[in-house]
């Protein structure tokens, strides 16, 4: 993540927000050992400034319509979707999948 977007929470830009989806998919590659990672992904987020966002029934209602419109149908990928759409959020990504999606604001964050 560029340094930039790193500092935006703290540096009175609107809030920025962590998704439970986020929190989970990581969680789930850090014990599968697919990713490695601090454990207390949860503790971190909040330390570094971001609000939670958490999946609400409608968000899982529209994720699975939005999953069947992305190239790789990740069911983690159509929650970050659908809940930058519906919430009128930018999806902070580097995931070239994700980036070349209509259905919501992206910004790219890759290196």
């Amino acid at each position: 993540m560029r340094p930039a977007t790193r500092a935006a929470p703290r540096s009175g830009a609107p809030k920025s927000y962590v998704s439970a989806a986020s929190v989970w998919e990581t969680k789930i590659k850090v014990r599968s050992g697919r990713l490695s990672g601090p454990d207390g992904i949860t503790a971190l987020c909040g330390r570094a400034g971001l609000c939670e966002l958490p999946i609400l029934p409608w968000h899982a209602d529209e994720a699975a319509r939005v999953s069947s419109e992305l190239p790789h149908r990740d069911p983690f990928d159509a929650m970050l979707v659908t809940q930058a759409a519906l919430e009128d959020m930018t999806l902070v990504t580097a995931d070239r999948h994700l980036l070349g999606t209509s259905l919501c604001r992206t910004l790219d964050v890759s290196c």
